[in-house]
Order: structure tokens, then sequence, then C-alpha cells
């Protein structure tokens, strides 16, 4: 899984079960974008969103405690927090930019 997110606040945790789940809004309620098929899923900031006046995005990510998982996440002039607990051991790179 990859998560790339611009400005704002990233929450990533876990949960039982072998889905993951994303909520949360991006600025003027825009969505982010999602490409996802059977084995991965790229979170990113939805295109040509950004005004000055636009409030920060807010995304809560949570990814399956079940099998394990390669997670990906980049944050750019955003904070995160990232709680693995109870997570099966995967690859796993952070990076702020």
């Amino acid at each position: 899984m990859s998560v790339e997110f611009n400005c704002g606040h990233l929450n990533v945790g876990t949960a039982d079960g072998n889905t993951w789940t994303l909520s949360g809004s991006g600025p003027s309620g825009h969505q982010p974008q999602v490409d996802a098929d059977a084995t991965s899923a790229r979170l990113k900031p939805p295109r040509n969103t950004f005004g000055f006046n636009d409030p920060a995005s807010t995304w809560t990510v949570t990814v399956p405690r079940g099998p394990s998982i390669a997670l990906s996440v980049t944050l750019n002039a955003g904070e995160g927090s990232i709680d693995l607990s109870g997570a099966l051991p995967g690859p796993f790179h952070a990076r702020k930019r």
C-alpha cells in the first residue's frame, strides 16, 4: 500500500481483518484519488485542488493486522501519526518532504 499525503493531518492505524479503509476529506471536500486492485492500493491527493484559503486535508487510513503488507507513506507539508500496533511485519517506508 502506498499513501502520498499533502498539507494536513494523516492518521494510519490498524484493525482486525484483512481489508484496508480510508475516511476523511481534502480541500473543498474533494476525496483522495484511490487506485486499487486485489493486491495493491495507492492513495494520493486529488489533482489541482490546492487553494490558499482551502482547509487542510484530514485522512484516516486503517490497514489490516491480518496479512502482512508492504506500506509506504510520504508526507509533504503535513503531519502524521502512524501506529502499526498488532500488524504483521512487512516492508515499511516513511518519508517526509
